[in-house]
């Protein structure tokens, strides 16, 4: 993925965790790139790590919805 985004010239802003349902989080990966902002969903087959160096957690964004369903 960090091939593919260097040659896009592609940086990311955010990953979101968007919805939590049957046991599965799904989340979205929005991108800046020379074309403009774009949002792609991610399915869950594909895992959504949010460590830029092993053991060096990056900050993650996730829907109040999703937050509220574990902690409210």
């Amino acid at each position: 993925m960090a091939e593919v985004l260097r040659r896009l010239n592609a940086d990311i802003v955010a990953a979101r965790i968007i919805r939590y349902d049957a046991g599965v989080f799904y989340a979205e990966l929005d991108l800046m790139t020379s074309r403009g902002h774009e949002i792609f969903e991610l399915s869950h087959e594909r895992r959504l790590d949010t460590r830029d160096a092993p053991g060096r957690p990056r900050a993650g964004l996730c829907a109040e919805s999703v937050l509220q369903a574990f902690y409210a």
